[in-house]
């Protein structure tokens, strides 16, 4: 059996701490017309994010790993949404964001209603054609679940005009923390950067919290 799971708290520090050292040691990345793509950010956090993770006790004594573009579940394809399908729970950023979204299905753009028209169609449709989730990075067991899954990252420049591609990240990680769904990962955090700042969305339990947080690179500190 493992040992007890991490603090929220102390999840939330390495994170901010691997951020701080994204922006101070390869700030060529984040800048304006370099026109990097977001996996080149994602794999330098997560240089950085095992960097404080290895050498704690629970990381070592559980087998964990941080992982970019992780997509099997086990021997299985990481597939999302099933358990949305008859869930009950009344509050989650699935349920609660009514704007439309536009898709591709099937190689071609298709508007749904909102995040819970765009899961149902997810999970019935885009499923036939084998599409698996990716999470940009993962702070977890290979090949095991609940309670080893600890943090999942989604990553976009603040430059990215697909604003439907940022919702539907925000969609995943609300799903992936909910404590209803096979994964339950302990924290979520969607990341919007560019080279002066990032702006944090946390996820928990399938809810977006209130509080946005924000990097400043240039006074390097929080707010």
């Amino acid at each position: 059996m493992p040992i007890n799971r991490l603090s929220k708290l102390k999840i939330e520090k390495y994170f901010k701490q691997a951020v701080e050292d994204l922006y101070k040691n390869d700030l060529y990345l984040l800048e304006t017309g370099h026109e990097l793509h977001e996996q080149a950010i994602s794999h330098r956090l997560a240089v950085y994010l095992e960097k404080y993770f290895k050498h704690l006790q629970y990381y070592k004594s559980n087998e964990l790993s941080v992982d970019c573009e992780y997509n099997k579940n086990g021997r299985n394809e990481k597939k999302v949404y099933q358990n949305c399908r008859d869930c009950s729970r009344e509050n989650c950023f699935i349920k609660e964001y009514n704007s439309p979204i536009v898709a591709k299905v099937r190689n071609r753009n298709r508007t749904f209603a909102n995040a819970q028209e765009f899961v149902a169609s997810y999970y019935n449709e885009l499923r036939i054609q084998g599409k698996a989730s990716r999470p940009d990075i993962l702070v977890h067991k290979r090949g095991n679940n609940s309670p080893y899954n600890t943090l999942i990252i989604e990553i976009k420049k603040n430059s990215n005009q697909e604003e439907n591609d940022k919702v539907i990240d925000k969609i995943k990680l609300s799903y992936f923390t909910c404590l209803d769904c096979e994964y339950k990962y302990q924290i979520g955090f969607y990341i919007e950067y560019n080279q002066n700042q990032a702006n944090v969305i946390k996820f928990e339990n399938g809810h977006k919290v209130a509080q946005t947080m924000c990097y400043d690179a240039n006074s390097q500190t929080w707010r």
